[in-house]
């Protein structure tokens, strides 16, 4: 958002990455900041391939922002599974109480938290819930909910496919 790089350099941040993360940007700062520790290199395995059709997570765009970690990636997805559980509780509840400012934050969440663990189809219809919300057109607002806890449903299901692959390939 315009202004909160600023906000943040001012508050004493070294340096400002926003969401949703981009890899070029992310590589940027990671030169910036890192440095280079000589040692083995790895030869990291090709990912496991599910079925990008039906898959909610674009794992391709994950593993660049992973750096081809699938460990990091499980754990960023994970991650990603419990906040998005609590959002949508929470959104639920805003809905319920008819808490507009709340449930406008909360898809607001879910729509950069999806985005940068590359769920597209869940940041999108976040999104659109957030500018339902915001522009108060209530209309189909719970069913947008009811598709963003299937497609969570699905990222779970999701995850344990990938977390059996890697563990398929250790062995």
């Amino acid at each position: 958002m315009q202004g909160d790089r600023e906000k943040c350099l001012a508050a004493g941040m070294d340096d400002y990455l926003s969401k949703p993360v981009m890899v070029k940007d992310l590589k940027v700062m990671l030169q910036r900041w890192s440095f280079v520790v000589k040692g083995e290199k790895s030869n990291p395995q090709n990912p496991t391939r599910i079925d990008p059709a039906s898959d909610p997570v674009d794992w391709t765009q994950l593993q660049e922002i992973s750096m081809a970690d699938p460990a990091f990636q499980l754990e960023l997805v994970k991650g990603f599974v419990k906040d998005g559980k609590r959002f949508l509780a929470d959104a639920k509840r805003a809905l319920a109480t008819k808490d507009w400012v709340t449930l406008a934050n909360k898809a607001h969440q879910i729509k950069g938290a999806s985005a940068s663990v590359a769920v597209r189809s869940m940041s999108d219809i976040a999104a659109a819930l957030h500018e339902r919300v915001k522009a108060n057109n209530l209309q189909g607002v719970p069913k947008l909910i009811a598709q963003l806890e299937h497609i969570l449903k699905r990222i779970e299901v999701s995850v344990e496919r990938k977390k059996l692959a890697i563990e398929s390939k250790a062995d």
